[in-house]
């Protein structure tokens, strides 16, 4: 599955330009585009949309026919955030801070009780038990879906992009995105763990 750099940046441009900061901007095109993706029941409804055709022409290298269903993910979740968290600048001499979606979701109560800790998070540890075990692109698209909802929240695009891209593939570059995904939600790693983890975190 295709998980390049470029091709994740043309799911972030394409994502800004249909929820653009400057409300001037969200013409009636754009607010109709971003309505039908999101009525989408499936990630075959998300294929037969001209919008999905329009992006996808808009890649590098044309993907194949097995990579269509991944992209299809990526467009139907990301059209459910309506709203991208501020990126940090770092202190001069420091690494740039990435907020991650799972970390968003993530508990905020690490000093109680188990009960209290899975309490604290917008996205209940069960539901990340089951996420990092979907695969099938359509049980994908539900389930972060949901995430979106829970999350209620502006969301980091380019994470969320890098992930959804690789989900559903078995190979070493997904499990690292899916462990990365457990370190986030987690906390682990950071003497706060409420702030974001370095960009090159993996």
């Amino acid at each position: 599955m295709r998980l390049d750099k470029e091709t994740t940046e043309t799911f972030v441009t394409w994502w800004r330009d249909l929820y653009p900061t400057n409300p001037d901007l969200q013409t009636g095109g754009r607010r109709a585009v971003s309505a039908r993706l999101r009525r989408c029941g499936s990630v075959w409804d998300i294929m037969m949309e001209p919008a999905f055709a329009s992006l996808v022409r808009q890649f590098p290298t044309a993907p194949s026919p097995e990579e269509l269903p991944a992209l299809a993910l990526t467009m139907g979740v990301l059209a459910h955030v309506r709203t991208e968290t501020p990126t940090p600048k770092a202190p001069d001499g420091q690494k740039a801070f990435r907020n991650a979606v799972a970390r968003e979701v993530g508990p905020t109560d690490f000093g109680g009780s188990p009960n209290e800790v899975a309490t604290s998070a917008r996205f209940k540890p069960n539901r990340l038990e089951k996420l990092l075990e979907t695969r099938d692109p359509e049980e994908c698209l539900t389930a972060f879906r949901r995430l979106v909802r829970l999350a209620n929240a502006p969301l980091n695009i380019r994470d969320l992009a890098q992930s959804l891209l690789r989900w559903p593939a078995e190979d070493a570059a997904a499990d690292r995105i899916r462990t990365r995904w457990v370190h986030d939600y987690r906390g682990i790693g950071s003497h706060n763990p409420l702030s974001a983890l370095p960009a090159d975190a993996r």
